[in-house]
């Protein structure tokens, strides 16, 4: 008799012609060990709390044109993101913070509120202003806790202050 075969996610599916009756066998034992594998990992995350991986720091939003010694209309936002970008809304580790500071300008130094903490996975800085009057500003921001993550800093597109 001949026999129906396909492939299906590492695991042969094999139909007697004249039944629907599909027998199963695992192409390898190797791929029976990932499939144990990965029912155990799906399970261990259906029990618990699984917590995606963070992979970087995205702005959310970006400065725009403000006068000197005003408060940036849009509040200033980052999150952290997954490897396909995803808001990552839940950080283990405890309470992750981030700074913002002045990476390149004419020599303004920015006030308010430098350092905050994320909560769902963003952060916030609400009320910032920069001191001096110029163009080609650019922020930075960064990581600061936990000190172990290996999130790399992001800037901003560049963005002018008036006088």
């Amino acid at each position: 008799k001949q026999w129906y075969q396909r492939r299906v996610h590492g695991i042969w599916n094999q139909t007697v012609p004249g039944s629907n009756f599909p027998h199963y066998r695992p192409s390898s034992s190797s791929t029976m060990n990932k499939l144990i594998v990965a029912i155990l990992v799906s399970s261990y995350c259906a029990l618990s709390m699984c917590l995606d991986v963070p992979d970087s720091m995205k702005i959310a939003i970006q400065p725009e044109d403000v006068l000197e010694m005003q408060t940036i209309k849009r509040p200033l936002s980052t999150y952290i993101a997954d490897s396909k970008g995803k808001l990552i809304t839940v950080l283990g580790g405890g309470t992750w913070n981030c700074k913002v500071s002045i990476v390149s300008g004419p020599g303004g130094i920015l006030v308010g509120t430098t350092s905050v903490s994320f909560v769902n996975g963003t952060a916030t800085f609400s009320d910032l202003f920069i001191t001096q009057a110029g163009s080609g500003y650019v922020l930075q921001f960064e990581v600061t806790y936990p000190t172990t993550a290996t999130i790399s800093a992001v800037t901003t597109t560049p963005f002018n202050v008036g006088d």
